[in-house]
């Protein structure tokens, strides 16, 4: 229902199924990560809260699309490091550079 309802879910949805499925993608765009960290923030206060729905948001991205175990690990970490904030520089320098 959400992924019908919110485009900013979407997105996150999208972007966890195209990073697990793209063989050579190691890191997410910086628009994946804010679309990501929005979902999160919009229903996780705490970072362990954040996680948590990062966890869920991988989990239904797999049921829609699975990946392999290694793509697996890969993306729930690279999920858990935009809700601990490693994503948070590059999130601000492209917002900073659409505002110019």
């Amino acid at each position: 229902m959400l992924y019908k309802a919110s485009e900013v879910f979407r997105r996150a949805i999208d972007a966890i199924i195209h990073f697990g499925t793209e063989q050579h993608k190691s890191i997410f765009a910086p628009s994946e990560a804010a679309d990501i960290k929005s979902v999160m923030q919009e229903y996780g206060e705490t970072i362990e809260q954040q996680n948590m729905v990062g966890a869920w948001l991988c989990d239904y991205a797999e049921s829609r699309q699975p990946f392999d175990e290694i793509k697996h690990r890969h993306t729930l970490k690279e999920v858990g490091d935009v809700a601990e904030g490693r994503y948070d520089w590059k999130i601000e320098r492209e917002e900073r550079n659409l505002d110019l």
